[in-house]
């Protein structure tokens, strides 16, 4: 290790960073194509698989892996490392397809992330509006 960087201290992670170390910090075998879905499940709670993969950029094959890898190891057709962060729910109009909503425990995450981009910004928590939704759901 060069000396100059061993004597300098550890510079504080920007917002981003630390949003990428907690989701990390889930499961070491937490893709990062889980981590991005999972972010983008945040701000559109609801998301088909298909709606999912266009915010992302993925293949629909790439988005529902991504999003079976956030669900509980017993919902129907999980896939590890089981993160346990949504609920995979059939969709009521397409018997095909599910859509992923944020359970308890990534909501809990998603107020943690939250509260970090409002430290970031310097406002309350509370001061935060929740962003549109990318895409217009069927049924509203």
């Amino acid at each position: 290790m060069d000396a100059a960087l061993s004597t300098t201290a550890p510079r504080r992670h920007s917002t981003v960073l630390q949003a990428v170390v907690i989701l990390r910090g889930l499961h070491p075998e937490l893709t990062p194509n889980a981590q991005l879905s999972f972010l983008y499940i945040c701000e559109n709670d609801g998301l088909s698989v298909s709606e999912l993969s266009e915010l992302c950029g993925f293949s629909i094959t790439t988005a529902s892996r991504a999003s079976r890898s956030l669900a509980e190891a017993d919902a129907p057709g999980a896939l590890a490392p089981y993160v346990g962060l949504v609920e995979l729910r059939p969709d009521p109009f397409d018997a095909r397809s599910r859509l992923i909503f944020l359970n308890g425990r990534g909501k809990r995450l998603r107020a943690e992330l939250d509260s970090l981009i409002a430290e970031a910004t310097q406002m309350a928590p509370l001061d935060l509006e929740p962003a549109a939704p990318v895409l217009a759901r069927r049924w509203a």
